[in-house]
């Protein structure tokens, strides 16, 4: 699966961060995950990943703080990024037109995450 695109998954929820890496590799997807902001700065820099999806509220470093990081390091400042949060419902999903991050709720319906994803990397739906 050389052509198989890489997600970095960055949530301080283990069981999350498990069931998305089970869900996304059943997909076809390669994951890597890491557990904080920090060590998904170093994660990115290290894989970099296709998109990075990851928790906002994080110990350590949250997750607009490592993407501010992401940002304004040339090497990584265009992987694309979905934020997964509980902080929004789902009627607040927010899927900018632009190039912007985006936000999704962590209650939405695993299809629903997958669709996003696929728009994001800008993916024809399977």
């Amino acid at each position: 699966m050389d052509d198989a695109k890489k997600i970095l998954v960055v949530d301080d929820n283990r069981t999350i961060k498990m069931l998305l890496e089970k869900r996304l590799s059943a997909e076809g997807y390669l994951v890597v995950t890491a557990g904080d902001g920090r060590e998904g700065l170093a994660a990115a820099a290290r894989e970099m990943p296709d998109l990075i999806l990851s928790d906002v509220d994080m110990p350590i470093m949250d997750g607009g703080e490592m993407v501010s990081k992401l940002k304004a390091s040339i090497r990584t400042s265009r992987i694309p990024v979905i934020f997964l949060t509980s902080l929004i419902t789902k009627d607040e999903d927010k899927r900018p037109a632009s190039g912007d991050n985006w936000y999704i709720s962590k209650m939405a319906k695993p299809a629903e995450l997958l669709v996003a994803i696929r728009e994001r990397l800008a993916l024809p739906p399977k």
